[in-house]
């Protein structure tokens, strides 16, 4: 595992990135190397990249992917809501089951008298 000194720093050339210690000595050391045109950055200074600008470059995927907290979802199984958007507004229908992972609910309507299962997206219901 590298230290937690070392960074990574993009530069001008076929290589494309460095991980290094940034002081004047790796500087002037990178500089030197033929074929190094300059580190990237908006000053005198190279800037350090994040690690998922890092990873992009790298096209490694993410382990573990920092989740945004979930909406909760205002609709309890057994709940009868009302369809408002979509190819059956205006039908009401039972929550069978709430995905909060993906936003949807699954809604068990009535199609010619008979439950059919659909699943909405949460923002397409009222409660009834």
């Amino acid at each position: 595992m590298p230290s937690p000194e070392l960074r990574w720093y993009a530069i001008q050339t076929t290589a494309g990135l460095v991980e290094m210690d940034l002081n004047q000595e790796t500087i002037h050391t990178i500089n030197g190397i033929q074929g190094v045109i300059k580190f990237v950055g908006t000053g005198r200074l190279p800037m350090a990249l994040r690690p998922e600008e890092v990873n992009r470059l790298l096209g490694v995927e993410e382990a573990i992917k920092e989740e945004e907290p979930a909406e909760a979802i205002p609709f309890l199984v057994g709940q009868v809501v009302e369809i408002t958007e979509g190819p059956f507004s205006d039908f009401s229908g039972t929550v069978q089951e709430v995905l909060p992972d993906k936003g949807k609910v699954r809604v068990s309507v009535a199609l010619f008298g008979r439950p059919t299962s659909v699943e909405l997206d949460y923002l397409q219901l009222k409660a009834h």
